[in-house]
């Protein structure tokens, strides 16, 4: 039994593996920190929300339960993150992997790590070619030249020591002197998934939930090609095939569930998912984590939140908009109240949302117990602080004619995140 835990550009390989002494399990995110990747949000009319997101415990959960539901059991776990911040999704994947008996051999590799972003030419740059993120095409080379019983582990060294845009490479190389942090590929391994090797068949999913740029676009394509090849095109399930699949979270689960329950044995399962990252921080999980965990009280009123930030937030929002994309940081929250009828008018007629002091416009849509509302905080509130702390304050108050008081209604959930964050872009 296990307890299910929960990937941005992903790919999940299978394969045999005894346990290996050279393991490097992912590095742990801080409580309540979590990465996320984009999926297309249903349509709904008027909606300021076209993306949706999917955290990284969801996303292992999502992996873990399409185990458990086909019954089948890969032999190893190989997943790659091509997008920023995706170097957090490592952990939750690895640790779900590890709560089977016994557990299932991980080798995790990303363009970054869990606190900055990655790197990708601009539309400008690509032009008419194939070329593509500069971590998926050194990844793309050497998934095509890794032989059949080569460790997964030094396919994923090749690839990260040939990314352009990491420390050794020349575009990396330029950034650092521009000032700019590089792509900082990760390679990791848990669960003896240092000896995993490539096999000669598997189960695939090639997904992009946000396909904007023509990097992404080429990322996508070239993949869905390379591991056709490798594995037969009947074993590959794509996010550009919308006739059969597609980019909403929905169309993700569908695809992990349709190649878990494909395994034959000894199969290796394939996922890779390329596209905007995200960084989150789940207020309540930290605040209850470090009570529980370190007995620090919270010491701020209720309903006025402190949290910090690490850098890569102001990093990745900054050049987003220096580049002319639209960010779209947010904050999700929930209420409960405990004769279920306070809840019932637009959220603006009953609380009042303000980060770094400004107030900020909540959506007319009734507030409904449990449910999540999400609300835009302007980019420019969450990259820049008063001091180098990167500390930022959330206040939520119940109006004054609102019928209630803070006592009388629960905050049930409450996140804060960077939305979709686009890999920076050179030219």
């Amino acid at each position: 039994m296990r307890r299910l835990i929960l990937w941005v550009s992903l790919l999940i390989l299978v394969s045999v593996g005894a346990a290996g002494d050279g393991d490097v399990p992912p590095t742990k995110q801080t409580s309540g920190e979590h990465s996320t990747i984009t999926v297309q949000a249903p349509s709904a009319t008027g909606s300021l929300w076209t993306y949706d997101t999917v955290r990284d415990d969801d996303l292992a959960e999502m992996i873990g339960k399409a185990i458990d539901k086909a019954g089948k059991r890969p032999l190893s776990v190989l997943v790659f993150f091509n997008s920023c911040f995706g170097g957090g999704m490592l952990d939750d994947i690895a640790a779900m992997l590890g709560e089977f008996e016994p557990a299932i051999p991980f080798v995790g590799g990303s363009a970054s790590s869990k606190d900055l972003p990655c790197w990708g030419p601009n539309d400008a740059k690509v032009g008419g070619t194939d070329m593509g993120s500069y971590w998926t095409d050194s990844l793309l080379d050497a998934i095509r030249d890794a032989t059949v019983g080569e460790r997964v582990v030094d396919t994923l060294a090749k690839a990260n020591a040939d990314d352009r845009a990491a420390e050794t490479g020349d575009v990396g190389q330029r950034h650092i002197n521009d000032g700019d942090d590089p792509d900082t590929p990760q390679n990791t391994s848990a669960h003896g998934g240092y000896a995993s090797v490539w096999g000669s068949s598997a189960q695939v999913v090639v997904f992009s939930g946000n396909n904007t740029d023509k990097d992404h676009k080429n990322n996508e394509s070239k993949m869905t090609q390379v591991l056709s090849n490798r594995f037969g095109k009947a074993a590959v399930r794509s996010s550009s095939d919308t006739g059969n699949w597609g980019r909403l979270r929905a169309d993700l689960e569908r695809m992990i569930d349709s190649a878990v329950a494909a395994l034959n044995e000894g199969d290796h399962l394939i996922l890779y998912v390329d596209d905007h990252g995200g960084s989150e921080i789940d207020v309540l999980e930290r605040e209850i984590e470090r009570q529980t965990e370190f007995e620090i009280p919270q010491e701020q009123p209720d309903n006025i939140y402190e949290v910090i930030l690490h850098p890569g937030w102001a990093f990745a929002l900054d050049g987003n908009l220096d580049q002319g994309d639209q960010p779209m940081p947010y904050i999700s929250v929930a209420f409960s109240d405990g004769d279920g009828d306070l809840l019932s008018r637009p959220l603006p007629e009953l609380y009042s949302f303000q980060v770094q002091g400004v107030y900020l416009t909540a959506p007319e849509a009734v507030a409904v117990p449990g449910e999540e509302t999400r609300i835009y905080v302007p980019a420019v509130l969450l990259t820049s602080w008063g001091d180098d702390t990167r500390r930022i304050t959330l206040r939520i108050a119940p109006l004054a004619d609102c019928g209630f008081s803070i006592a009388d209604v629960t905050i049930t959930a409450l996140r804060i995140g960077t939305g979709s964050v686009n890999n920076l872009k050179d030219d």
